[in-house]
């Protein structure tokens, strides 16, 4: 009975900054008699925090009333120009058995710890978790120059990843979605990066498509014309694919009736021949040509006049239905992509089977044969493939259009097994990037021979 009547105390205080949620975390100090930690999770207004008790439970401290954080280490966690709030779902909870005052604990941006724990004025907390993300990757390219790597995240927006080894400055702003779903680059001018992206609902917007001139360090606002009948605005909450041509001038958004600009995106017109929704891929080397797939019709679609016009070009050797290269919903990755170093060059992937021509789309080639797919990307001289061959679960990598396929993981390297996106590098030959629905953005290159 006493120890209920403790637990109340907690619950009461719980309540009176917010009933929402439930306690999740309980750890008990191994070196300090009478020290319990507690947490709590999901409290969505108004936030998660940490209480402390030095008397066994009969009265709490909250921690998080008083706590300051240093994320310098983790300049990511600036997303919005701030860090997440204190708590934002606190899962684990722990105190040092050896240090009653060092206590860490789990979020849904990162791990925290602290030595000030049995301070009375202001507590200091400080990522702890060099190497280590907490985050879900949407999409991300390699571009031909600039960065090495742009990430898509979900609710962190995205970076510019300059330096691969250190945590980058958040820059996704003009305008700032909490999630980035799309992502291209001009393969001729990769200066030019066009993103789309999603808002939390209680949050105002005024569009979800951007452009940058820089490799993504600042960005333009896009809009496109409000359309349908009565006409509305389809370009506020993130659900359409965008793409840009090869020199950069070029843009399509595949809104229900899709648009292009061929300035930039000052200027909107229909296009011709291509179905609402379908998301258009540019050629990398030729700024005239974009691809489509019609799922509905099942035929694949060319423009060779800068997004203007589509029209069916003959996909010898592609199956008769397409309906499997339909990837739904807006996180979706594109399951047609053009070859970073050869126009003409294109590779679909339709259920767990992919595809490859040389010739524009006239004829195509299996690329897998006991390989099955379930997400693949392109890099210098080289595909990358997340599936399973042999009955074996991995990453792959082919060097000769999908003949032969070698493994590139291990079964001590499977980060989870939750992948989002796979991409190799155009510039640096066997570079590999792997985006997780949790635990970050991994790189690798090919190993060096002993």
């Amino acid at each position: 009975m006493a120890r209920c009547g403790r637990s109340d105390v907690v619950r009461r205080q719980g309540r009176a900054t917010g009933a929402e949620g439930a306690f999740l975390g309980v750890a008990v100090s191994r070196g300090q008699t009478g020290t319990v930690a507690v947490s709590t999770v999901d409290r969505y207004r108004h936030g998660d925090s940490v209480w402390i008790s030095h008397d066994d439970g009969r009265s709490w401290d909250d921690l998080g009333a008083r706590s300051r954080r240093d994320v310098s280490a983790s300049p990511f966690l600036l997303h919005e120009g701030k860090g997440a709030d204190f708590g934002h779902w606190i899962s684990g909870l722990a105190i040092d058995p050896f240090d009653p005052a060092r206590i860490a604990y789990t979020t849904g941006a990162t791990l925290y710890a602290t030595r000030d724990a049995t301070r009375t004025g202001a507590i200091d907390w400080s990522p702890w978790v060099r190497g280590i993300e907490q985050t879900a990757i949407i999409t991300l390219v390699s571009p031909t120059g600039g960065a090495p790597l742009i990430s898509g995240f979900g609710d962190l927006a995205g970076f510019v990843h300059d330096d691969l080894d250190r945590s980058p400055q958040p820059s996704f702003v003009n305008p700032y979605m909490s999630n980035t779903n799309t992502l291209d680059y001009a393969g001729l001018a990769p200066n030019v990066i066009v993103r789309s992206g999603s808002l939390y609902l209680d949050r105002p917007r005024d569009g979800s498509l951007g452009r940058s001139d820089d490799g993504g360090r600042t960005w333009t606002m896009l809009k496109v014309p409000p359309m349908g009948a009565p006409a509305r605005r389809e370009d506020l909450n993130g659900d359409w694919p965008i793409t840009v041509s090869a020199d950069g001038t070029t843009i399509i958004v595949a809104t229900p009736v899709p648009h292009v600009s061929r300035d930039g995106g000052l200027h909107w017109s229909v296009i011709r021949g291509l179905r609402g929704k379908t998301r258009a891929v540019a050629d990398k080397r030729d700024p005239l040509t974009f691809y489509a797939v019609d799922v509905g019709q099942g035929t694949l679609l060319v423009s060779r006049d800068a997004g203007i016009s589509f029209a069916p070009v003959a996909g010898r050797g592609l199956p008769a239905d397409l309906a499997p290269a339909g990837r739904q919903g807006r996180e979706a990755q594109s399951s047609l992509l053009a070859d970073p170093d050869r126009a003409g060059a294109l590779w679909l992937q339709a259920g767990t089977r992919l595809f490859y021509s040389s010739d524009g789309g006239g004829t195509f080639a299996s690329a897998t044969d006991r390989l099955q797919v379930e997400l693949f990307g392109l890099g210098r001289n080289g595909v990358f493939a997340v599936g399973t061959f042999g009955g074996i679960r991995g990453v792959w990598r082919s060097m000769d259009t999908g003949r032969s396929w070698v493994r590139i993981d291990d079964d001590a390297h499977r980060w989870g097994g939750r992948y989002r996106v796979v991409s190799g590098d155009p510039r640096r030959e066997g570079r590999v990037y792997l985006g997780t629905d949790g635990r970050g953005v991994f790189y690798g290159d090919p190993a060096k021979r002993r």
